[in-house]
């Protein structure tokens, strides 16, 4: 729940208070979450034996498009045990505060992802009070201690799983997979302690984030006195998504009041491309002449223009430039023509 809030959670209880169970348990409660819906199975469990009943819970599991994340073992060097071991399974290695592999962690070529493991603060059952070594500590009721081990690891992933298919449910439960392994962090580790790299729901996240050019702000507006002087103002441009974009920013007419800072006066010739992407924003600088102006309201629009793979966007920012009046009492309304010229034609009025 702390990696993704908003999902439902159907807890199944198959080990006792020791921290033991059967496999009959194990298997019906993977097919009955599989019956009941359910679109991550968290196994957060360990077996030395290959058990035919889970071996084939879990294969049932996967033909309902079930996505399965399970613990790798906490036996060190031993083999990923069951049912981290099964194909259909994703297996998760523990990792430390520092992106090392704890030390306790499985090991072997099922290891598919790795995630924090070790530390970790999480609820916990009033029957099992004497397996937390951390000491218990009890919060309005609730009942918590800072274990750790893959079983901690295994959730952190699923939580991630199920963050990141919110965003576009009609994917397959092997896509999530795949997205899940290829945007995770690259370690230092061999694939064989921890695959393809410890989780990274941000990256995760931003390869589903659709492509988009995003203005800082919805429109620029400037009340000034008559005959001020020339001042900039900073518009932001921002891409949510992994993929980089390609703009170009002009202006929609020629005005001598207001020109993009290293250009000429009223240019609409478009800036060179330059190129923006998450965490990389662009920006234009726009001057304002309120000197080349009479009083009045004039306006004009910020022109970008943007283009990626399969992607074409224009988006238009209004600029407002009020010399020596209330433009708090002044109407424009602005049609915007979107073709292979955009034009502005702009009727304004006093109320």
């Amino acid at each position: 729940s702390g990696m993704s809030p908003w999902v439902e959670i159907e807890p199944y209880k198959v080990l006792n208070e020791s921290g033991n169970g059967g496999a009959l348990n194990v298997s019906n409660a993977i097919r009955d979450a599989a019956d009941s819906g359910a679109d991550v199975i968290n196994l957060s469990l360990e077996t030395y034996l290959d058990s035919g009943l889970i071996r084939d819970a879990v294969n049932y599991a996967a033909t309902k498009n079930v996505l399965l994340v399970a613990a790798a073992g906490n036996c060190g060097n031993c083999p990923v045990l069951y049912p981290g071991a099964y194909e259909v399974v994703i297996a998760v290695a523990s990792t430390e505060y520092d992106d090392e592999r704890s030390s306790t962690s499985a090991v072997g070529n099922e290891v598919e992802i790795a995630a924090p493991g070790g530390g970790i603060f999480s609820t916990w059952a009033e029957d099992a009070v004497s397996r937390c070594t951390s000491g218990i500590q009890q919060e309005n009721g609730s009942v918590y201690c800072t274990n750790s081990g893959t079983s901690m690891a295994a959730s952190v992933v699923s939580g991630v799983a199920a963050l990141v298919w919110g965003l576009d449910p009609s994917m397959p439960a092997e896509t999530v997979r795949d997205l899940l392994r290829r945007t995770a962090t690259p370690l230092a580790q061999d694939a064989i302690y921890v695959g393809s790299g410890r989780v990274d729901a941000l990256a995760a996240v931003r390869e589903l984030v659709p492509v988009a050019l995003e203005p800082s702000v919805p429109k620029v507006r400037h009340t000034v006195p008559v005959e001020s002087e020339p001042f900039t103002a900073t518009v932001g441009i921002s891409n949510p998504s992994s993929e980089r974009v390609d703009w170009t920013a002009r202006l929609a007419l020629d005005s001598p009041w207001i020109q993009i800072a290293g250009t000429s006066g009223g240019d609409t010739v478009p800036t060179p491309v330059q190129t923006v992407e998450y965490g990389k924003p662009g920006y234009v600088s726009l001057v304002f002449s309120p000197d080349q102006a009479a009083a009045g309201l004039h306006v004009n629009s910020l022109v970008l223009e943007g283009k990626a793979p399969g992607f074409s966007t224009i988006e238009v920012v209004p600029l407002d430039l009020c010399i020596g009046m209330d433009c708090q009492r002044v109407y424009y309304f602005p049609t915007v023509q979107l073709s292979e010229t955009v034009q502005i034609n702009a009727v304004s009025y006093t109320h």
